[in-house]
């Protein structure tokens, strides 16, 4: 029988027996991305060399199964659940009607038809956002104007509800000096940094601004 160390840090919660997992007092960290469509764990490190792990019985799998969530990206995308959350908070960041003339109020009486609607041309992959209402916000001291695009509410649904399902998978991977648009992170805390940096002897700041990138690549 291998030990608690022969298994490493990711194993902790599982022994090694006879060429099997025997699983001990399982949470979902212990599972990690074992269970996303594999049926095996990876091969065991150090004393155990490469040996592979057979595979665990399926009467296991369903215990391991109440853990872990594991639908497709797309199925929770589709989740009505997740599709109101995204609602949720288009409402409470508020905004404009986009080009069909539906304001989030009107949106909001009558919710529960437009979430199963457009749940519904999601699985068909039906769905076709409409085009964005175009708006000119003139910029200070008549430096011209900044075009801005408008989405209708029931597209501002989907945006959000994307966000909010890929922002936890995709935000841990930036750099932790990038302020921007980010949970957690602002402009005042890039004002703080830039002053830390400052105060340690730094003697320069380098200001950039890509002018119109947005216009021409939107």
């Amino acid at each position: 029988m291998a030990s608690d160390k022969d298994v490493g840090a990711e194993g902790r919660n599982m022994q090694l027996v006879q060429g099997t997992l025997k699983i001990a007092d399982v949470t979902s960290s212990a599972i990690g991305v074992s269970l996303k469509g594999r049926r095996t764990y990876p091969a065991v490190t150090k004393e155990c060399g490469t040996m592979k792990m057979q595979p665990i019985m399926k009467s296991k799998m369903r215990q391991l199964d109440l853990f872990v969530d594991q639908r497709s990206l797309f199925e929770k995308f589709c989740d009505e659940a997740n599709l109101y959350a995204g609602f949720a908070a288009v409402k409470k960041n508020g905004g404009a009607p986009g080009i069909d003339g539906v304001t989030i109020e009107g949106f909001m009486d009558r919710v529960e038809e437009e979430l199963a609607q457009l749940k519904k041309d999601l699985e068909s992959w039906s769905y076709k956002p409409n085009p964005v209402r175009r708006v000119e916000i003139p910029k200070p001291g008549n430096a011209g104007v900044r075009l801005l695009g408008v989405p209708c509410v029931r597209d501002r649904v989907v945006h959000t509800t994307l966000k909010l399902l890929l922002e936890p998978i995709i935000d841990p991977t930036f750099s932790d000096h990038s302020y921007g648009f980010r949970p957690g992170y602002s402009p005042q805390k890039a004002v703080a940094a830039a002053k830390q940096i400052v105060d340690r002897g730094k003697e320069y700041v380098v200001d950039l601004d890509l002018s119109k990138f947005f216009d021409l690549c939107g």
